[in-house]
């Protein structure tokens, strides 16, 4: 999977972002947790998303907690097309403490493609949304959900 230059570019640097605070956070992790971690990053870069996959796994199976793991592999498992694995994962992360606006995005999309509406309006944080626009959402979503 290429993609241009622009869209390359913004990839990387999210990503770079997204390396530091891991970095930070990994400091106190098991090393080999945080050895495969970084081995499925390096893969993902070099467009083996199925290599990273099975890394991010054994990350897990070393602390199934490890929150980068959980998020890196939910982001995937959603572009692989497993959209109900993923908001498993990415759900998991949001209640471990990954930063909510990364990981809402991507849950949200993972519920939306896995018709997962009833979760969708369960958990989505509406406390800041508009009464017009907290209304047609909640309402169209339970509309999609019963059918």
């Amino acid at each position: 999977m290429r993609l241009g230059p622009a869209r390359s570019f913004s990839f990387s640097a999210i990503f770079g972002l997204h390396f530091l605070a891991v970095a930070a956070s990994c400091l106190g992790q098991n090393a080999e947790t945080t050895r495969y971690y970084e081995d499925a990053r390096e893969r993902f870069f070099g467009d083996d998303v199925p290599g990273a996959i099975i890394q991010l796994k054994n990350a897990l199976q070393q602390d199934d907690a490890h929150v980068p793991s959980l998020v890196l592999l939910g982001e995937l498992l959603l572009q692989t097309g497993q959209a109900g694995q993923a908001a498993a994962l990415l759900s998991e992360a949001l209640l471990l403490g990954a930063d909510d606006q990364a990981v809402t995005v991507l849950l949200v999309d993972a519920y939306l493609r896995s018709a997962q509406f009833s979760e969708l309006v369960r958990t989505l944080p509406l406390e800041n949304a508009s009464r017009t626009t907290r209304r047609p959402c909640s309402s169209d979503a339970r509309s999609w959900a019963q059918q």
